[in-house]
């Protein structure tokens, strides 16, 4: 529920600024019981005053506490031979709770689209000024083009929220240290700055260092690499321009850059998501490098967690295939071949995920990518998905689509039809293969939308439920007995005798691909000095 915050004018005598710019100052001050409320411009939503000469809105922390502006709806005049007639300002590092003269703005704010909403202050402290003005040639006696302004709202958090649990490596400014001990298994780290945004120039890294028998988990909460919102792309390494000279910030199992190690993620500019995405570690150590370059393209940077787990707990993620990548990291603009195995000799289970996986779109264009799964006799491989998103059918049917798809083959081929076609959010979450091999066949087109985010799941070789059979006729009931094995359709009923078998398994048709609409019935005939037991 939100708590009604009533503003109070600050102290005339306190802010020499106000008297000397004319300004009306508001200030919003926390309390125990008020945490956050709205501010808005004058008469929101009608439009505001054309001569506004200064209005300062100032928010006022507790100890401990920092703000948080977020705007909901921003609507001033745009900007006029590149400069802001009507804006607001915002000062986000003020030391009190007043201006001078001499302070210069953190934002300046004007027009409707904002590269960004949300804003803190690094201290307690975060101050708005307001400020509109008669403009020619949108605004003139005949002809006045009006503006609604903005509204918005404030929030007093805790700081210490935002407190990166590590050790600073001496002589640094942003390099950290995370060991795994009997008395530490878990925490936070941030971007510099953050929440706020970070600066231009920075390269910071991250260690991770597991105990024997550890792996270490990360968790990105949010990531912000900068640029426009209708822009947001996790393009795992690359830019849509092609360039480089990007803002990055990669997870790898080597303390150098070079390829001696395996690259698990790669995110660069104009990313920016607030779902988690998870990686763990093949062995006890991981390395996070963010680097921010010379350009004004900046954004809130990155809120993750990391703990240290024990080897058993959980899955190690599978590393980029730094075959596909190119030297720098850049995925190619041409059509990308590459076929990936999971064999049962080398693991019975484990994780696999399209290409470059983030928890935005990240695959490339124009690639097919095949994924292998090979069994032993007698066992079954079984996939389950965790996240399915690619693009969405062009022609609304799967199966005749040509656009980014999986095809699914029950062999260690992909040879004739698939036997299933999955695209968009069109898919099965868990699929089975008839016998020990599972294929995948993930193909790409040349178009680029907003939602892509590839898939990852699980995959699982077990022995198969009943350990006789390997390759049932699909379509097919199917009774095993201990005796011999007997393959049922479905057009009559079936009788199944005591004195001919005194044991058995029975499976539903097509079992574990799913049955199709059949009606199929079998008749368990037991002698009088026997029972049926079901298990």
């Amino acid at each position: 529920m939100e708590v009604e915050f009533s503003h109070v004018y600050c102290q005339q005598d306190e802010f020499t600024y106000a008297n000397d710019t004319n300004c009306k100052c508001y200030q919003f001050q926390s309390s125990r019981s008020k945490k956050f409320g709205q501010f808005k411009s004058p008469m929101f939503p009608r439009p505001h005053p054309l001569a506004i000469s200064c209005m300062l809105y100032v928010f006022v922390a507790d100890q401990g506490e920092i703000v948080r502006l977020q705007f909901e709806h921003f609507e001033l005049k745009p900007r006029i031979h590149g400069s802001c007639r009507d804006f607001v300002r915002l000062f986000l590092n003020s030391p009190r709770a007043e201006l001078s003269p001499d302070d210069r703005p953190d934002y300046e704010l004007c027009g409707q689209q904002l590269a960004q909403k949300r804003f803190y202050s690094s201290g307690r402290v975060l101050l708005l000024e307001f400020h509109s003005e008669l403009t020619r040639p949108l605004q003139n006696p005949s002809h006045v083009l009006v503006y609604a302004g903005f509204k918005g709202g404030f929030y007093f958090e805790r700081a210490d929220q935002y407190q990166t649990s590590g050790t600073r490596v001496d002589g640094s400014t942003c390099d950290y240290e995370f060991l795994s001990s009997s008395a530490h298994k878990s925490g936070q780290f941030y971007s510099p700055a953050y929440p706020q945004n970070y600066q231009p120039g920075m390269t910071c890294n991250y260690h991770f260092r597991a105990l024997a028998g550890e792996r270490v988990r990360i968790d990105f909460e949010a990531i912000d690499l900068g640029g426009a919102e209708n822009r947001s792309a996790c393009l795992n390494g690359g830019s849509s321009s092609g360039s480089s000279d990007q803002d990055r910030l990669t997870v790898a199992d080597s303390e150098r850059d070079d390829a001696s190690g395996s690259l698990y993620f790669s995110f660069s500019s104009y990313c920016r998501f607030d779902s988690k995405v998870q990686t763990v570690s093949q062995e006890a150590y991981f390395r996070v490098k963010f680097v921010s370059n010379a350009d004004s393209v900046i954004g809130q940077g990155f809120s993750a967690r990391y703990g240290f787990v024990a080897r058993h707990k959980l899955q190690a993620t599978r590393p980029l295939d730094r075959d596909v990548l190119s030297a720098n990291g850049i995925l190619p603009n041409k059509v990308i071949e590459h076929t990936i195995e999971f064999r049962s000799s080398q693991s019975k289970q484990g994780v696999f995920s399209s290409v470059n996986y983030s928890e935005s779109k990240g695959y490339p264009r124009l690639a097919k990518f095949t994924y292998r799964f090979i069994g032993r006799p007698g066992e079954m491989a079984h996939i389950r998905f965790i996240d399915f998103r690619l693009d969405g059918p062009v022609t609304g049917s799967c199966s005749s689509d040509q656009g980014d798809r999986v095809l699914v083959y029950y062999s260690s081929s992909a040879l004739g039809n698939p036997n299933a076609v999955f695209c968009g959010t069109q898919y099965s979450e868990s699929v089975y293969s008839t016998g020990p091999h599972l294929t995948l066949v993930f193909h790409t087109d040349d178009r680029l939308t907003l939602g892509e985010r590839g898939f990852n799941g699980n995959y699982y070789f077990t022995e198969r439920v009943d350990k006789h059979e390997l390759d049932t006729p699909k379509d097919q009931g199917m009774v095993a007995t201990d005796s011999k094995q007997v393959t049922l359709g479905c057009s009559a009923n079936r009788e199944i005798r005591s004195d001919e078998s005194s044991s058995g398994v029975l499976h539903s048709p097509n079992y574990p691909d799913g049955y199709q609409q059949l009606h199929c019935s079998w008749t368990f005939l037991a002698e009088p000095t026997k029972q049926r037991e079901w298990f």
